[in-house]
């Protein structure tokens, strides 16, 4: 079943309801906002004073980032992370079955888009939602010239206190420490290497770009359970949480609010930038999976 509703002017905001779990969807930013097994809570956090502004970037559930993630490198005066997750997406189609639901959004380019990035291109993101959460977005070139893009489905996930949670997967892999770039600390050349040991816990910031595949198990040290996470297309894992300091100077974190998620992104991080010939398509998934 699926209904929809205003979550504010603008905002459009659709409910998808089975026998296994809900999930909500805005289509501003074809961001999924929530999703909730009928056993347990919801597992995507959500920041209490998040904007519901057209313009503006939702803050929680899990944001696309595309056409480019992070900063654009020839041009940071461009918007974070693209422009997908401030963009309004358009409903393809919804198809209850016995076993699932799925909503599918498409995205194209405007001529607003083409001006920061010229190219043409279908974007659909197809939202599965049973006793799992899939997320498979899928890009096609509809120019005729090869076009590239990095991308990420920034997943944000609750935990009862930040130091309560374990990341379990990502043992022995290499990655890029961003925020010791960013501060100094790091005397390495920024495409420096560090080997993971052992599991992930968070004592302060962290962001990081994995340089692997590998599937994750988020376990949170107070709540029962566990939630995994597989994806297929996706070169990168991004860890990210912005720790006390930087947390409380996010104008649409409430109080405290750094302290209760953790960001595991699937992403496909410069240099794993993804080519797309003109006519082909490329898709990407993420299966979330909240086990007891």
């Amino acid at each position: 079943m699926i209904t929809m509703s205003e979550r504010s002017a603008g905002i459009t905001v659709a409910t998808i309801h089975n026998k296994f779990a809900s999930a909500e969807v805005s289509l501003y930013g074809g961001q999924v906002l929530s999703f909730k097994p009928d056993d347990r809570d919801d597992i995507l956090f959500m920041s209490s004073p998040c904007s519901f502004k057209p313009g503006k970037p939702i803050r929680g559930g899990i944001p696309i980032c595309f056409p480019w993630f992070g900063p654009r490198t020839d041009d940071p005066m461009l918007p974070q992370h693209g422009f997908a997750r401030t963009s309004t997406w358009s409903i393809i189609s919804f198809e209850d079955e016995p076993e699932n639901s799925t909503l599918i959004l498409g995205l194209s380019d405007t001529e607003d888009s083409r001006r920061i990035w010229p190219h043409s291109f279908a974007a659909a993101l197809a939202v599965t939602v049973s006793k799992k959460l899939s997320l498979t977005l899928s890009v096609t070139n509809t120019g005729g010239s090869p076009l590239s893009f990095t991308d990420a489905l920034h997943a944000y996930f609750k935990v009862s206190q930040i130091e309560s949670a374990r990341l379990i997967g990502l043992e022995q892999s290499e990655y890029r420490d961003l925020a010791a770039l960013r501060s100094g600390a790091a005397s390495e050349k920024p495409d420096t290497r560090i080997t993971q040991n052992g599991e992930i816990v968070f004592t302060g910031e962290i962001d990081r770009v994995y340089l692997t595949d590998s599937n994750i198990r988020i376990i949170d040290n107070i709540k029962p359970g566990q939630i995994i996470i597989r994806t297929e297309g996706f070169p990168n894992r991004i860890i990210w949480n912005p720790g006390q300091v930087k947390g409380e100077a996010i104008a649409d974190l409430g109080k405290k609010e750094w302290n209760s998620f953790v960001c595991m992104e699937a992403g496909a991080v410069d240099p794993n930038e993804i080519s797309v010939p003109p006519g082909a398509t490329v898709c990407q998934t993420m299966i979330i999976e909240p086990k007891r």
